[in-house]
């Protein structure tokens, strides 16, 4: 392992490191399938996150936004009101429930380009920041 570079963009670094260790000895392209189905696997968490797909379409189209998880909630309620009526049964129902979700879906949210970050709390609430990554 010492004869090979640290994976250091991965989430399971050693575990990369030691596919790329495992190739560089037997001539195999381990480190590859394990980032295709890295790659596959957020792409399918995407796909079936409605929730997601809106935040990754709002920043698409916005380039940022700021607000709160509430303000978040209700733009992204009335642009699925639009598209397809009603909101899904497992959409967000509460800024506290946005906030949750936010920070469960880091890496998704990542993987599909979405950067966010919490400014400090302060008296009118705390805001969020959605930007696309550069």
């Amino acid at each position: 392992i010492d004869a090979v570079n640290a994976v250091s963009d991965l989430r399971m670094t050693d575990f990369a490191t030691f596919l790329r260790a495992f190739d560089k000895a037997h001539s195999t392209k381990a480190e590859d399938e394990y980032r295709r189905k890295l790659a596959d696997s957020f792409y399918d968490a995407l796909e079936a996150d409605e929730f997601a797909q809106a935040v990754v379409s709002l920043v698409e189209h916005r380039g940022t936004w700021v607000g709160t998880s509430g303000e978040l909630l209700v733009e992204l309620d009335a642009t699925v009101r639009l598209m397809v009526g009603a909101r899904p049964d497992h959409w967000p129902r509460s800024a506290r429930a946005v906030t949750n979700w936010l920070e469960r879906s880091k890496v998704v949210l990542s993987q599909a380009g979405v950067q966010f970050e919490w400014s400090p709390r302060t008296s009118a609430g705390r805001r969020v920041t959605l930007s696309g990554q550069a």
